[in-house]
């Protein structure tokens, strides 16, 4: 949710969300953001947060730091300089501590949940051509093991769970992969899932046999709709490349009930598995203005949720 309005001064975001009737909130913590400074938050700045947090009726569900995460198993090269500029070794280094702060804080704020990226070092990798394609993304997952089974630990440790959402460009993209990342860290209790219906139906995966599948690994969701293009599928398949926003793309996010999702089926296979977790509405809808969608996901939300949930 908070990624969306991440440079905007939190009070003001609350005041907003709260009127419209939403009691609780996704923290984004990647650098860019002036709701969470890693590098400075402390035991009071947690008090602070949870003062203002109560003021307005809101409740931290969970804190996404997925870009930094990325850092930890890649890329490497200048697709993440933005998050820092240094070498494959510093990059996993900053990767590494940044996680563990954001675990930290998640345990002072008593937050859960962080929802995270596996990332991945090449993920064209995925393809088995050339031959050993195949042979080096399997590595990946010995590679994931290695690098994330501590952090795992360190957050077992502070009662933090890890939420890892899939979609092209990480580790666990389909269901498969993501049977695969639950295997090489011999099902670690605190990794699950980020359940993201929209990055699963534009793959053409059944969001409701995924549900079924992962079932209490399923630690948070993320609402948000997609609708796929098939006029333009047709032409140029799922695959395409290029800008999100570029006009040939075959599919476009949503904000909830103006995608192809089948909420309601979506949210009785996730009861019917005892998901109790957070619902966040998630914007990245392109053609509805942000301050409109926030109102609209909030409402559509609500009247698919309540038929089950509180």
């Amino acid at each position: 949710m908070l990624e969306a309005f991440k440079q905007i001064p939190l009070n003001k975001v609350l005041e907003k969300v709260s009127k419209i009737g939403y009691n609780g909130v996704e923290f984004f913590a990647s650098r860019g953001n002036v709701h969470i400074n890693l590098d400075s938050f402390n035991e009071e700045s947690a008090r602070e947060l949870k003062n203002i947090m109560e003021y307005y009726s809101i409740k931290p569900y969970s804190i996404c730091n997925s870009h930094e995460a990325q850092l930890i198993l890649g890329p490497h090269d200048r697709a993440t300089d933005h998050l820092l500029k240094g070498t494959v070794e510093e990059k996993i280094s900053y990767g590494v501590k940044r996680i563990k702060r954001t675990i930290e804080i998640a345990d002072m704020l008593e937050v859960p949940v962080i929802t995270v990226f596996t990332g991945s070092p090449e993920w064209g990798k995925w393809y088995p051509f050339p031959d050993l394609n195949a042979e080096i993304w399997e590595e990946y997952f010995k590679m994931f093991a290695e690098r994330w089974s501590p952090l795992l630990d360190y957050a077992s440790q502070h009662n933090v769970k890890l939420a890892f959402e899939g979609e092209p460009g990480n580790l666990n993209y389909n269901l498969e992969n993501t049977l695969m990342l639950f295997k090489a860290v011999n099902n670690h209790p605190s990794l699950g899932v980020c359940y993201d219906p929209s990055h699963i139906l534009w793959q053409e995966m059944d969001p409701i046999v995924y549900i079924y599948e992962i079932g209490s690994r399923i630690f948070n969701v993320h609402v948000k709709d997609v609708e796929v293009l098939n006029f333009r599928k047709s032409r140029t398949g799922s695959m395409s490349s290029g800008p999100m926003n570029a006009k040939f793309r075959t599919f476009r996010f949503r904000v909830p009930g103006w995608g192809d999702i089948p909420w309601k089926k979506v949210v009785s296979a996730l009861y019917e598995v005892n998901y109790r977790g957070a619902f966040i509405v998630e914007l990245e809808d392109p053609l509805i203005p942000l301050e409109k969608g926030v109102e609209m996901g909030y409402k559509y939300a609500k009247e698919v949720l309540s038929a089950l949930y509180e």
